[in-house]
Formats: C-alpha cells, structure tokens, sequence
C-alpha cells in the first residue's frame, strides 16, 4: 500500500488542502501548485491518488468516531428536551426520537434480511452450463 511517506512534500501539502478545502481550485490557490498539475497527480500518479484516498479515508474514519461519540450526547439532549417548558420543544424532540429510532429499526431489518439473503446464496448449488 502506498503511502504518505511515497509522496514529495508538495505534494502532501496538495493533498492536505484537497481534504481541507475540498476543491482542486481552492487546493491550487492555496498551495500555489496548478490545477493542471493537481489534476494530472490525480490521473496519473498512483502513489499520488493512493495517499489522497488513503487521507480521505483515515479523515472520514475520523469523522465517523466523532458522530459515534456524539450520537449520545443528542440522544440525551433530545430526551431531556421532552420535559421543555414549551410544546414546540417537545414536540420537534419527540418527532426527532421517533423518526431515528424507526430508521434505525428500518436499518436493522434491511440487515437481517440481507444477511439471510447472503446465507441463503452460499447455501444454494451453483448452476453451470447455459440456460
């Protein structure tokens, strides 16, 4: 696997106002490298356009803890916003909580079916020749 440490420092520079910027045209300005040249880094560099996938990667990893160790908290924010003195509070923290939970519960389904479905195919003799 190509890495960070394949790259040149300009590079990685490149890379880091891709992710931070999230245009080739911001990231060009900023790191005082063309658009051309981020575009063909891009097309025709893999150890290039493996350490930006590899950076998207590890910063939507990093975006993903983020919302897991968040998701508590609004969890308890909204229940503690059933008991708000108005109405309107209790009831957009009502609507909130009960539409996650069913798209959660939804979610849940969908897997359990997709894993039956997944269990069922490995199970099933595969047929060869033509129809």
């Amino acid at each position: 696997m190509t890495g960070i440490q394949d790259i040149s420092p300009r590079q990685a520079k490149a890379i880091t106002a891709l992710l931070g910027l999230g245009s080739v045209e911001g990231a060009a300005r900023a790191t005082g490298i063309s658009v051309a040249t981020l575009w063909r880094w891009q097309r025709n560099d893999p150890a290039f356009a493996s350490a930006l996938r590899e950076a998207r990667q590890t910063a939507l990893d990093d975006a993903y803890r983020l919302l897991q160790g968040s998701a508590l908290v609004a969890v308890l924010r909204l229940k503690n916003l059933l008991n708000a003195r108005s109405e309107q509070v209790q009831l957009a923290a009502a609507r909130a909580l009960l539409d996650n939970a069913l798209k959660v519960a939804e979610l849940q389904n969908l897997e359990e079916r997709i894993s039956a479905l997944e269990a069922a195919t490995e199970q099933t003799p595969r047929r060869t020749g033509t129809w």
